[in-house]
């Protein structure tokens, strides 16, 4: 039970350790997420001058709109700085300076770049135009349109675009003029800095009276019959910066001069081409473009908004937002703590608390000791466990009387704590009785110290843990309710239309499905049977020629192994000078070279033949009805009969109606057995004519044969043998 109680004590411990470390995590991430908004905010905050702010209801829109787009607060804040000092208006509940910061955030979004940077570029266009705020988000669809049709982006436009802005909005060209010049113009490669600069140069050198490009339109448009009008006339009446390029490209080539002549500066007459000749219908086009631009930033804001990393971030400022929170409901009573530390560490009284540690380190010595002093008194523990082991009080007495120097030493050390303990004891009670019963002040500082301690306690819990955990809590629900728990029901969601467009699918495709089956089913199924009995033959090919490669290779070793014997055979006839057996041998040895031969020749070839049975056996396997309803071929069956090639015979007597192939190296004569009297008639003569002649009048003739003979023709070759060598004998 005891192991029991001390394992739940430890479990407790690693809870509450484990409990108090998240907790210290929390708090200290609140603490420094929080102290980098306050800084950001504080920067912000120096931009209100004397209007009255509703600072809390300012730091809501900040939150809120950090957790809608998934960018941290601290960039919205750099970004409200920056449009602040731009000239966006300060107004008590910043509803204004929200609108355009939300506008900034959804270019920054579509245009792949800050908050910061977006908001710098529409500012600049703003200003440069003398547009008032609610104009913020034309001039940002128009930025994003000219990201899309040329090739730049938001990014490049936010850093060069000044330096255009000003020039058009004197000169009275509109900013979507400029626009779609400069996506003509980074279209065609020119890079976007260099694009701004050639038509800053261009806009004043037309509106500038005295250069080149001036003077040439001006005696243009008068040769014309316009009269001596200037370039911001032109511009008010309507007349577009392209038309101006076009006649001036006329009265150039009517003069016999190039449109670049034009023009006094290498740079203005650059700007100038990108808008003459073919590139005149891109610039219509773009600058068509521009005019239809409306809504463009909403819609690529909603596109990049509805990604994952979006609502990643989206949940990471959700959480950084609830700490925030957390943070600033802990701020007044952190700054309550701080002061305090400072006001006591200022306070301290350096001599009271030198003299308290030496106190202290009196104190410590003293524990020192009774540590010290502990080990006698676990030495006495021990000598007492072995006394027990060693079997009672007569050995503790006969170890006693034998070791009573160390037994004192041993135990004095436990007298003298148990001596200390109980005089330090007796000294406090003694004093604080005294002082109690007599010192008035010592008793009020008493009740005032546990008075105060409570108050502290109180104040702590009320201050700072209550409204921690009150925070943690609502923290927690915040993040499931406005983080996890959309998430989960937007994959949910997710998935569900995903199987529902599925069944919706099959659905659609389900009779087509159907169809095929009922009409390609009968055709597909004898065509997959086809290909099962073809293949099934093939196997059995493979396998019937590897069965004829073994047969060959068993006729090629009998016959060599018959070779070898044929010369044992004759090898031994020689030495022994049987004749008969010597040649039995050569007979043998030409037999089994015919026999290795036959084997060797018809092995490969048996092979092939087998391979090409076996393809002729697949595809006469092939059997297809035609359906009814195909033109021409429909009701019918498709099939072949191809005859297969017959294996090559080891040769023999062939029976009337069998089929053999010839294996000879020459000319072969197939001779019916039953009528070959001519055949008989030979072997008859040889027979004669090799028969020992007799006397008249013998009536018997006696030939000796020293092997079995069975056929005519062995008998024709033991009587020329006979004959030849002497051996016949009567």
């Amino acid at each position: 039970m005891d192991g029991g109680l001390k394992k739940m004590q430890k479990t407790a411990l690693v809870g509450l350790g484990a409990i108090t470390t998240g907790l210290a995590g929390i708090g200290t991430t609140a603490v420094l997420t929080g102290q980098k908004f306050e800084t950001s905010f504080a920067k912000v905050s120096t931009m209100f001058g004397g209007v009255d702010v509703d600072v809390k209801g300012l730091k809501n829109q900040i939150l809120d709109l950090s957790t809608a787009t998934g960018i941290a607060s601290d960039e919205l804040n750099e970004g409200l700085y920056s449009a602040l000092s731009a000239g966006v208006p300060v107004t008590e509940d910043m509803t204004e300076a929200i609108d355009f910061l939300t506008t900034s955030t959804k270019l920054a979004k579509g245009g792949f770049t800050t908050t910061e940077k977006a908001v710098d570029a529409v500012t600049t266009v703003l200003n440069g135009y003398k547009m008032e705020t609610k104009d913020a988000t034309k001039v940002a669809d128009l930025l994003l349109q000219t990201q899309n049709k040329g090739k730049t982006t938001v990014d490049e436009l936010a850093s060069s675009i000044a330096q255009v802005t000003p020039t058009a909005s004197a000169m009275g060209v509109s900013f979507e003029q400029v626009t779609a010049v400069l996506a003509t113009m980074t279209a065609q490669g020119t890079p976007t800095s260099m694009a701004v600069t050639q038509l800053n140069q261009l806009i004043n050198e037309l509106g500038k009276e005295g250069q080149t490009a001036n003077k040439n339109m001006m005696e243009m448009y008068e040769s014309m019959g316009y009269g001596k009008k200037s370039f911001t006339e032109l511009m008010q009446e309507g007349v577009g910066l392209n038309d101006i390029i076009a006649d001036m490209e006329a009265y150039a080539k009517e003069n016999g001069k190039s449109l670049i002549d034009m023009f006094g500066s290498v740079e203005s007459g650059k700007a100038a081409l990108s808008m003459a000749g073919d590139s005149a219908i891109t610039y219509a086009k773009n600058l068509d473009a521009m005019y239809q631009s409306q809504g463009l930033t909403q819609k690529a804001s909603d596109t990049m908004n509805d990604t994952f990393e979006t609502q990643a971030s989206r949940l990471k400022q959700v959480v950084s937002s609830k700490l925030i929170e957390f943070y600033n409901g802990l701020q007044e009573p952190l700054k309550k703590v701080t002061k305090m530390s400072a006001d006591f560490i200022s306070n301290m009284d350096v001599d009271s608390v030198i003299n308290g540690l030496g106190v202290l380190i009196g104190v410590l010595g003293g524990a020192f000791a009774i540590l010290t002093s502990m080990r006698g008194a676990i030495a006495l523990f021990n000598i007492i466990t072995t006394v027990q082991q060693l079997g009672g009080l007569n050995v503790m007495l006969m170890n006693l009387s034998s070791n009573i120097g160390v037994v004192i030493a041993t135990i004095a050390p436990v007298v003298g704590i148990i001596a200390g303990i109980i005089a330090i004891i007796t000294a406090v009670t003694l004093a604080i009785k005294q002082l109690w019963e007599t010192n008035e002040g010592f008793r009020n500082v008493v009740m005032t110290a546990i008075k105060g301690i409570t108050d502290t306690l109180n104040n702590a819990y009320n201050t700072i843990i209550k409204p921690v955990l009150d925070n943690l809590v609502k923290i927690l629900l915040d993040v499931w309710n406005n983080g996890i728990k959309p998430l989960w029901d937007n994959w949910v969601a997710f998935v569900g239309a995903i199987i529902s467009r599925m069944a919706d699918l099959w659905n659609n495709i389900k009779p087509i499905v159907d169809w095929f089956i009922s009409v390609f089913g009968p055709v597909l199924s004898n065509i997959i049977n086809s290909v099962a009995n073809a293949f099934g033959s093939a196997i059995r090919t493979i396998i019937n020629v590897a069965g004829s490669w073994l047969k060959n290779i068993t006729s090629v070793v009998d016959g060599i192994i018959r070779i070898l014997n044929g010369i044992i055979t004759f090898i031994k006839g020689v030495f022994t000078g049987n004749w008969k057996m010597a040649w039995q041998g050569v007979v043998d040895i030409f037999g089994g070279i015919f026999s290795t031969l036959g084997g060797l020749v018809s092995a490969p070839i048996n092979a092939v033949i087998g391979l090409i049975n076996g393809a002729i056996g697949a595809i006469n396997s092939i059997s297809v009805d035609i359906p009814k309803w195909v033109p021409v071929f429909g009701g019918k069956h498709f099939g072949l009969s191809i005859p297969r090639i017959p294996y090559l015979e080891k040769g023999g007597v062939l029976k009337k109606g069998q089929v053999g192939l010839l294996e000879g190296n020459g000319a072969e004569a197939v001779v019916p057995l039953e009528k070959n009297k001519a055949w008989i008639r030979a072997v008859t003569k040889d027979f004669v004519r090799f028969m020992p002649q007799v006397q008249k009048g013998n009536t018997t003739q006696v030939n000796n044969f020293y092997q079995k003979v069975e056929t005519p023709d062995e008998y024709a070759k033991a009587m020329r043998l006979q004959n030849k060598y002497g051996l016949a004998g009567v």
